[in-house]
């Protein structure tokens, strides 16, 4: 049934009076149909969105660079891996886990023989850490389904860090050096996807930090050094850290 013959209908359903005039009710109807009208074009104008593949909600992330130079400076190197998760379309969380071992470049520096990997030194140690993320500038195709929760714009997040590490030499395993490191830092940083498959993400970040140095002899005695004595600058022992990183991103499932 058609707008017009509707709007017939009401008015004989209510009984309008006559002295409403013909007028009165030719332009009632033209309203009624205008406005009817206007609102189907704009339902129409508006896009719907493409279902084009499932969305991915794992996305896996590491730093090669972290190969060269680990969380204890000069001393470590770190194979890491990670993954980000979703929360929503904006709200991500995100976890990781790095085994620490000897830089390759102190064992070259200090002529580790008989090999870089392979020398009497060595310094096993793990690290873990956490960080939720809130997208506040989502950079995506708001058309397309799967790119909908995409991890890809400006953020700001909370990450949090636990680092330990034994410098010592493979036959003496009781003498040794501990680091221990552990940081809580806000960052900002933005992170580029292309499509769902790979993704650059770039951050920086100002928050707390407590590195502990801790000295066992050949008997397991135990004393604090400072990173002086490990040879280290006193921006180790300084409680505010400067976090200043990098990660590539895949898609995962």
């Amino acid at each position: 049934m058609g707008t017009t013959c509707i709007w017939t209908k009401l008015l004989e359903t209510y009984r309008l009076p006559q002295r409403l005039g013909m007028r009165f009710k030719i332009a009632l109807i033209l309203c009624v149909v205008f406005w009817s009208v206007s609102t189907k074009a704009q339902t129409l104008g508006e896009a719907p969105i493409e279902i084009d593949k499932p969305a991915k909600s794992i996305y896996l992330k590491t730093n090669p660079l972290a190969l060269v130079q680990g969380p204890i400076p000069f001393y470590s190197s770190e194979a890491r891996i990670g993954f980000e998760g979703i929360a929503s379309d904006h709200l991500t969380y995100q976890g990781s886990a790095g085994y620490i071992f000897l830089s390759p470049i102190f064992n070259a520096l200090i002529g580790n023989a008989p090999g870089v990997f392979g020398g009497n030194l060595r310094m096993p140690g793990y690290r873990f850490q956490g960080e939720v993320r809130y997208y506040y500038i989502k950079l995506y195709n708001k058309k397309k389904l799967s790119e909908v929760f995409l991890p890809s714009g400006l953020y700001v997040g909370l990450n949090a860090s636990y680092a330990s590490a034994d410098f010592k030499a493979r036959d003496i395993p009781i003498q040794k050096i501990d680091f221990t490191q552990i940081n809580i830092n806000v960052i900002g940083g933005a992170q580029l996807m292309y499509n769902d498959l790979f993704g650059l993400d770039v951050f920086a970040g100002l928050g707390y930090k407590n590195n502990i140095i801790t000295y066992y002899d050949f008997n397991g005695k135990k004393e604090i050094w400072t990173p002086a004595d490990v040879g280290l600058g006193d921006f180790y022992a300084y409680p505010i850290n400067v976090k200043l990183g990098m990660n590539l991103t895949f898609g995962l499932l």
